[in-house]
């Protein structure tokens, strides 16, 4: 479960980070994905699941995928914290 919240952690920091360099606020998102700012807030959060959210997010951020973004998470994780993430 730890390993579970540094993970989710890792992504809401990321995100967070990305959309602020980009202007982006997180109404923003949740406008184009026609969902409330909390869902949004919650899918970055790892609380909860929504591709249309996934979707808008990584369209946003330059991603292909999601699993291009949460790589991205790791690695930025790693960079800030100076080590690598726990693997699973």
């Amino acid at each position: 479960k730890e390993d579970r919240k540094m993970i989710n952690t890792a992504l809401h920091t990321f995100v967070v980070f990305q959309l602020g360099r980009k202007h982006i606020p997180q109404t923003a998102i949740a406008a184009c994905a026609g969902v409330t700012p909390s869902l949004v807030n919650q899918v970055i959060m790892g609380k909860k699941k929504s591709d249309k959210v996934q979707d808008v997010l990584i369209r946003a951020l330059g991603y292909s995928s999601w699993t291009e973004l949460l790589i991205a998470s790791y690695r930025f994780q790693e960079m800030i914290l100076g080590e690598p993430k726990k693997e699973a």
